[in-house]
C-alpha cells in the first residue's frame, strides 16, 4: 500500500510495499514516486492522473510493468487499484494505491502452458527428426521464457544439431560448442553429454539472439542433458535464459521440466523408429524362414523317398528271410512315413505362406468324399474305444474344391480330434447352408480348449498345452495350414469350446462356387486323391494307441540285473529302447509321468530313462516329484530330448537330471550312458553310506562331549545357587549333591554321594522329613515350609520342593530335592511387618491424609486421616487400583499431576476445590517413591486460605491508606511550593523523596506487603538517575521486609541525589557500584557497599546536610545497624551493616 501526497507526489508506504520496490527502499520513502517508479511511470502516470482528475477509482488486474528493483530490467505483473486521496477540505491532493504482485502466478501459468504443449507433442512424432522439429517449434511460442533453443542429439561423431529456433541461422548453432571466453576443459555440450547441467555466460559474444518481455540481448544460456529411459544421455538442450527474469530455483526447475518433456518425446520417437525397424527385420526374417522351409523341405523329400522305398520292399517282400528284424523295419518304416508327412506339411505351409500355391478346383460330390475320408480313421477310433459318427446329407449340387487340399483339411481335423479325445464321440457333419455354402464340422468330446487359448489355435507354431492328450508331439502348424487352405477356397474356419473338459467343434464354411468348363468334372479322381496321404495320418493315429506289449509292466528279473524304467509317450520309441536294453536290464515301460509314478512304487527301478515332452505329466514335473521324495531323491534320471544344444543340456542338469541325451542317439551311446549313470549312482551310494557311518560316529562323540559339557554346566549352575540341590534314589541314597551341601554339613560332596540321607542330615531332621520322603517316592510332588533341626546348624526355617523322578515305564525311581534356608528371610519379613505397623501407627497419628501407590497403580498404604477424609475403610482400599479408590485423580486436570509423578519422577503440589464429598480446600502433594510408585499426602488448608484472604484485604486497606496519605502530603507540598520563598532545591529534593516513597510503596503493594526483592528495590530507586550502564549491581537473591524496603529506597535516593550534584553521577563517565552479601556467624549479618567511581575528586564537607543525616542516622536507627560514609579522593563510599533479621523482618 502506498500513498502519494501533493504536487511532488511524495510517497509514504508500508512494509509490504517496500518489498515490491526492492533496492529502491528505503531511499524512496518520502521521495517522489515518479522517480522511484520511473521505468513504469509511462504506464502508471496516465492512470494516476485520471484518478486524481476525475476522482473515480480504478482497478487493473495483472498489469505488466517494467521494474528496475534488483539491478536489471525486470518483467513484473501487479494487480493495482488507485483511489483518490482528499485533504481536510475535500480537495484531491493525492492517491492511495493498493497493489499485490502476481508475477509468479502469471509467469507460472505461461510456463505451464508451454509444458502442456510439449507433453501433447511428445507422443505424436513418428521419427526423431520430426520430434525434434516439433519440440523446438513449440519452444518458439514462448520467447519470454525461452528466447532461443538448440536441440542436439547424440550420433556416431558425438552430437549433431537436430533443430533450433531464435538464432540467426541453424548453421550458427551447428558450428557452436557454446564455449565462451578463454574457457578450458570440456565444452558445455560435452559436459551435458556426460549428464551434467551447466550455465553458459556471455552468450551475446556468440550470437545476436534477443528475447524476454522487452526483447533484450540474451546473455546467459543453460545446457541440459536429454536422458533416456535407463539413464543414457540421448542429447543436449541448449536454452536461452530470459534477460528480464532472474534464474532462481523456480526458473531452473522449469528448465529441468522442459528437458524432461523433451526427453520423453525423443524417447517415444526413437522407440517408434526401433519398433518399425524391428518389424521390418521380423518381416525379412519371416520371408527368409519361409524360403528356408521351402528349400529344405524339397531337399528332405529325395532322401526320404530313397529311405521309404527300400524299407517298404523289405517289410512286404522279405518277411520270411528277416524275421528277427521285422519289428525294427516296421518301426523305421512307420517313422519314415511320419517324417514324410511332416515334410509335406512343412512344404505345403511354406508354399502357402509364400503365396506360391493355387487351389485347383474340381466339382466334387463333397458328401461322398467327406464320408470316404472319415472312414479311413474308423478302425483307429473304434480300436481306441471311441464312437465315430459321420453325418453327411446329400448336397443339392457339387462343390468346387481342390481334392488334395480338402483331404488335408479333413485329415488334419480328424487327427486333431482323435489326439485330444480319450473317451466319447467324434462327429463329422456336412450340411447345406441354403444353397450358397456348405458347412463341414468336426466335433469331439475331448479335453476342450481353455478360453485364453481359443483365439490362438490357428496361429502358426503355437501349440495349446492341453492335459490329457494322447501325445505331446506336434509341430504347431497343422491347424494354421488348415486355416490357410480353407482361405484358399474363399472359406472360413472357426473353433468353439466351452472350456477344459467340454470338447471342441471346428467348423469350416466353403462356398459352392460356379463350375466353368475348365473346372467341370465328375470327381472320379477324388477317391485316388483321397488315398494319397491318408496312410501317414492313420499310421500316426495307431501309434498313439496303447500296444499289447506295453501291458507287460516289466520283464521278469533274473539274477542281479538292474532295473530301468523307460518313460516316453511315443510307442515306437518305448519299444525300440526296450529291445536295446532287454539283454542287460530288466525294463519297464510308461507312457507319461503319471504312469511312471504308479509303476515306480511296485517296480522300484535303479534308473529312469525319461522323455521331456509328454502329456499329463512331463519329464521336468516327474523329476521334481521324484527329487522331493526321500525314497527316490537319489534315483538316477536321464532325460531323452529332441532339443539339442548346450542350453537344453544345462537346463536339464540344473533341474536335477543326471544326464541329457539328444535324439537321435546310437544304441552304444545309450548303453554307455546308462551304465555310467548306474556306476556313478553306486559310487554315490557307497560314499553316502560311508558318510552316514562317519556322521554317526561323529554324532556319538559329539553327544558324549555335549553330555560332559552339560553335566559340567549343570554342576557349575547348581554350585552357584545358595540352595541345597540333591538327586536321591529310591533307596534314599544320594546320587548327586551341589556345593551347598559341603558348606552346610562340612563334608566333601564325593563323600556324600552314595550315602543314606539319614547319615547326612541327622536322625532328628530325617524323622521330621520322613513322611514327605515317603509321599514323593509314592509319586506326589511336594512344596512345603517347616522348622528342621540339623546337626551343627541348629533349627532352621526351610522351604523345600520335592519332585519325583520317573523312568521310561512311568515308575518312580527317586526324586530331586531343592531346599532353601529362609530363616533370615522370615526374620526380615517379621522385622518389615513390625516396621510397617509402626509406620502405620505414626501415619494414623498425623492429621494429614496419606496413601501410597505401587508401580502397578495399587494402593499399599492408607492412614486413618485418609479414611475419615474420603469416607473409605482401609481394608476396602488396600490392594485396589487407584482408579477405584480416588477416580477423580485420574481425570483432568489432576491426571496430569499423577502422570508426572509416576513417569517423570517429579513432585507435584496442587489444590482441590471441587472434589466430591469434600467441602474444604485440600492441598495435595504427590511425590515419587523409591523403587517406583507415588506417595500422596493431603491436608485441609481452608483456614490458611481464609487467613490469606484476610491478609489480602488488610494489604489492600493499607495500600489505600498509604496512597491517601501520600496524596495529602503531595497536595500540601504543592500548596507550599507556590510560595516563592521556598528554594527550588528544596522543592526538587522533597519531590524526589516523595517519588522514592511512592516507588517503594508500589513495589511492596505488588508483593502483598510481605517482602520485596532487594535488587528490585535498588533498581527502582536509582532508575531516575541513569540507565543500567551507570549502576553496577552485584549480590545474591535476597528479599527485604517492608520497613527495610522503604528505608533503603529513601537512602538510595539521597545517595543518588548527592552523587548527581557532587559525585560520580555529575559527569558522563562516572558510575556507581552497589554490592551486597550475607555473612555467617552466630548472628547472620547483612552488608551493603555503595562505591562511586570515575567522578570528580571529593572532599569532606564542612557540614552534613539533611540527606546525609537521613542516611547515616535515620537508616541506622531503622535497621538497628551502622552506616559509615567515607569521602575518598576517587569518590564516596557508603557501607551499611545490619543484622540479617532486621533487613528481612516486617
Amino acid at each position: 500500500m502506498v500513498l502519494t501526497w501533493g504536487e511532488d507526489f511524495t510517497q509514504i508506504y508500508n512494509d509490504a510495499y517496500s518489498k515490491l520496490i526492492g533496492d529502491r527502499h528505503p531511499s524512496g520513502f518520502g521521495g517522489d514516486i515518479r522517480i522511484t517508479l520511473a521505468e513504469a511511470w509511462a504506464t502508471l502516470g496516465p492512470m494516476i492522473a485520471r484518478v486524481m482528475a476525475t476522482g473515480i477509482a480504478n482497478w487493473t488486474p495483472a498489469l505488466p510493468l517494467e521494474m528496475h528493483r534488483s539491478g536489471y530490467r525486470e518483467e513484473a505483473y501487479f494487480s493495482v487499484s488507485h483511489a483518490p486521496a482528499e485533504d481536510d477540505r475535500g480537495r484531491i491532493v493525492g492517491m492511495l494505491a493498493v497493489c499485490s504482485e502476481v508475477t509468479d502466478q502469471i509467469v507460472g501459468e505461461r510456463r505451464l502452458r508451454l509444458l502442456r504443449e510439449l507433453a501433447a507433442r511428445a507422443g505424436d512424432a513418428e521419427e526423431t527428426a520430426q520430434a525434434a522439429s516439433d519440440l523446438v517449434a513449440a519452444l518458439a511460442e514462448d520467447r519470454f521464457d525461452v528466447p532461443f533453443a538448440c536441440l542436439y542429439l547424440r550420433d556416431q561423431d558425438g552430437h549433431a544439431l537436430a533443430a533450433s529456433q531464435g538464432l540467426s541461422s541453424p548453421e550458427t548453432a551447428a558450428d557452436l560448442d557454446w564455449r565462451t571466453g578463454d574457457a578450458v576443459g570440456p565444452s558445455p555440450l560435452d559436459r551435458a553429454m556426460q549428464g551434467e547441467t551447466s550455465l553458459v555466460h556471455a552468450v551475446d559474444r556468440l550470437t545476436t539472439a534477443r528475447g524476454g518481455a522487452f526483447d533484450d540481448p540474451v546473455e546467459t544460456a543453460i545446457c541440459l542433458p536429454i536422458v533416456g529411459a535407463h539413464g543414457a544421455v540421448l542429447g543436449t538442450l541448449v536454452a536461452g535464459i530470459s534477460p528480464n527474469r532472474a534464474l532462481d530455483d523456480v526458473y531452473r526447475s522449469f528448465f529441468e521440466l522442459l528437458a524432461t518433456q523433451v526427453s520423453v518425446a525423443v524417447r517415444n520417437a526413437r522407440a517408434r523408429e526401433d519398433e518399425r525397424r524391428r518389424a521390418a527385420d521380423l518381416a525379412e526374417l519371416d520371408r527368409a524362414k519361409t524360403t528356408f522351409f521351402s528349400n529344405v523341405s524339397h531337399e528332405f523329400r529325395t532322401p526320404l523317398t530313397l529311405l521309404l522305398g527300400p524299407l517298404e520292399r523289405a517289410v512286404s517282400d522279405l518277411p520270411e528271410r528277416l524275421p528277427d528284424h521285422r519289428d525294427e523295419l516296421d518301426i523305421a518304416y512307420r517313422n519314415g512315413l511320419r517324417l514324410l508327412r511332416l515334410v509335406n506339411t512343412l512344404l505345403d505351409f511354406s508354399r502357402v505362406e509364400a503365396k506360391r500355391v493355387e487351389a485347383h478346383l474340381v466339382a466334387c460330390d463333397l458328401a461322398w468324399l467327406t464320408a470316404d475320408l472319415a472312414s479311413i480313421f474308423r478302425s483307429a477310433i473304434e480300436r481306441a474305444g471311441l464312437e465315430l459318427r459321420v453325418e453327411t446329407e446329400p448336397l443339392p449340387q457339387p462343390v468346387l474344391v481342390d481334392p488334395d487340399m480338402y483331404e488335408k483339411i479333413v485329415l488334419n481335423l480328424l487327427s486333431n480330434a482323435f489326439k485330444f479325445t480319450l473317451a466319447g464321440t467324434i462327429t463329422v457333419r456336412l450340411e447345406d447352408l441354403g444353397g450358397a455354402a456348405v458347412s463341414l464340422s468336426v466335433e469331439d468330446t475331448g479335453v476342450g480348449i481353455p478360453a485364453a487359448e481359443r483365439d490362438r489355435v490357428f496361429e502358426r507354431f503355437h501349440r495349446v498345452e492341453a492335459q490329457g492328450a494322447r501325445s505331446h508331439e506336434g509341430s504347431g502348424i497343422g491347424l494354421a495350414l488348415v486355416k490357410q487352405l480353407v482361405e484358399l477356397h474363399a472359406g472360413t474356419i472357426s473353433a468353439e469350446s466351452e472350456g477344459p473338459g467340454r470338447g471342441t467343434r471346428f467348423t469350416v464354411i466353403l462356398p459352392y462356387g460356379s463350375a466353368t468348363p475348365a473346372q467341370d468334372g465328375n470327381g472320379e479322381d477324388a477317391p485316388r486323391a483321397a488315398r494319397s496321404q491318408s496312410r501317414a495320418f492313420v499310421e500316426e493315429a495307431f501309434r498313439w494307441l496303447p500296444d499289447a506289449e506295453d501291458a507287460d509292466v516289466a520283464e521278469p528279473r533274473s539274477g542281479d540285473r538292474r532295473r530301468v524304467l523307460v518313460v516316453d509317450d511315443n510307442r515306437d520309441m518305448r519299444a525300440y529302447i526296450q529291445r536295446l536294453l532287454r539283454n542287460q536290464y530288466s525294463v519297464s515301460l510308461a507312457a507319461n509321468g503319471e504312469e511312471a509314478l504308479s509303476t515306480i512304487g511296485t517296480f522300484r527301478p535303479d534308473l529312469v530313462l525319461c522323455d521331456i515332452m509328454m502329456p499329463k505329466m512331463d519329464g521336468f514335473s516327474l523329476l521334481r516329484h521324484l527329487r522331493t521324495q526321500d525314497a527316490t531323491a537319489a534315483l538316477p534320471i536321464i532325460f531323452l530330448s529332441a532339443r539339442a544344444g548346450e542350453e537344453a543340456r544345462v537346463e536339464s542338469l540344473n533341474a536335477g537330471a543326471d544326464d541329457h541325451i539328444v535324439k537321435p542317439f546310437g544304441s552304444q551311446e545309450l548303453l554307455a550312458r546308462i551304465d555310467g549313470a548306474l556306476r556313478l549312482a553306486a559310487l554315490r551310494g557307497e560314499a553316502a553310506a560311508r558318510q552316514r557311518i562317519l556322521e554317526a560316529e561323529l554324532a556319538a562323540e559329539q553327544a558324549a562331549s555335549a553330555l560332559a559339557r552339560s553335566e559340567q554346566h549343570l554342576q557349575t549352575l547348581t554350585d552357584a545357587l545358595p540352595v541345597l540341590i540333591a538327586h536321591v534314589g529310591k533307596d534314599l541314597r544320594y546320587r548327586f549333591v551341589n556345593h551347598t551341601y559341603e558348606t552346610w554339613f562340612g563334608q566333601d560332596r564325593s563323600a556324600v554321594i552314595g550315602r543314606p540321607v539319614i547319615d547326612v542330615v541327622g536322625e532328628t531332621a530325617f524323622a521330621k522329613i520322613r513322611p514327605r520322603l515317603d509321599a514323593v517316592l509314592a509319586g506326589e510332588r511336594l512344596c512345603f515350609e517347616d522348622m528342621v533341626h540339623y546337626p551343627g546348624l541348629g533349627t532352621r526355617h526351610v522351604r523345600a520342593d520335592y519332585i519325583p523322578e520317573r523312568g521310561a515305564d512311568g515308575q518312580v525311581e527317586g526324586f530331586y530335592g531343592l531346599v532353601q534356608d529362609v530363616t533370615e528371610v522370615q526374620s526380615q519379613a517379621r522385622r518389615l511387618a513390625d516396621s510397617e505397623r509402626r509406620m502405620r501407627t505414626v501415619l494414623d497419628a498425623v492429621s494429614d491424609g496419606f496413601f501410597a501407590v505401587n508401580v502397578e497403580g495399587q494402593v499399599t498404604l492408607f492412614n486413618r486421616a485418609a479414611e475419615e477424609a474420603l469416607g473409605l475403610s482401609r481394608e476396602a482400599v488396600l490392594g485396589q487400583p487407584l482408579a477405584h479408590v480416588v477416580p477423580e485423580l485420574l481425570q483432568p486436570p489432576y491426571d496430569a499431576f499423577v502422570e508426572a509423578a509416576m513417569t517423570q519422577r517429579v513432585t507435584c503440589v496442587f489444590e482441590l476445590t471441587d472434589f466430591p464429598h469434600i467441602d474444604q480446600v485440600i492441598e495435595v502433594r504427590l511425590a515419587p517413591k523409591e523403587g517406583g510408585g507415588i506417595a500422596a499426602s493431603f491436608s485441609d488448608i481452608t483456614e490458611r486460605k481464609l487467613s490469606e484472604r484476610h491478609r489480602e484485604l488488610l494489604v489492600n486497606e493499607l495500600n489505600h491508606r498509604v496512597k491517601n496519605t501520600l496524596a495529602v502530603v503531595q497536595s500540601i507540598a504543592i500548596q507550599s511550593f507556590k510560595d516563592d520563598r521556598v528554594p527550588a532545591e528544596a522543592k526538587t529534593a522533597f519531590q524526589g523523596r516523595l517519588l522514592a516513597l511512592s516507588q517503594a510503596h508500589n513495589l511492596l503493594t505488588r508483593e502483598s506487603w510481605e517482602s520485596a526483592p532487594l535488587r528490585q528495590v535498588i533498581e527502582n530507586a536509582v532508575q531516575p538517575f541513569g540507565g543500567p550502564g551507570r549502576f553496577l549491581l552485584q549480590g545474591p537473591n535476597l528479599r527485604v521486609g517492608p520497613k527495610a524496603a522503604v528505608s533503603l529506597s529513601l537512602a538510595f535516593h539521597e545517595l543518588c541525589t548527592n552523587a548527581a550534584k557532587y559525585g560520580a553521577l555529575q559527569g558522563a563517565e562516572g558510575r556507581v557500584r552497589i554490592s551486597w552479601f550475607k555473612e555467617g556467624g552466630h548472628e547472620p549479618t547483612f552488608r551493603l557497599i555503595w562505591t562511586e567511581e570515575g567522578g570528580p575528586p571529593v572532599t569532606v564537607p564542612n557540614r552534613t546536610g539533611f540527606g546525609s543525616r537521613l542516611v547515616e542516622r535515620g537508616l541506622a536507627a531503622e535497621l538497628r545497624g551502622t552506616v559509615a560514609l567515607q569521602y575518598r579522593a576517587d569518590g564516596v563510599v557508603c557501607e551499611i551493616t545490619t543484622p540479617l533479621a532486621s533487613i528481612q523482618g516486617r
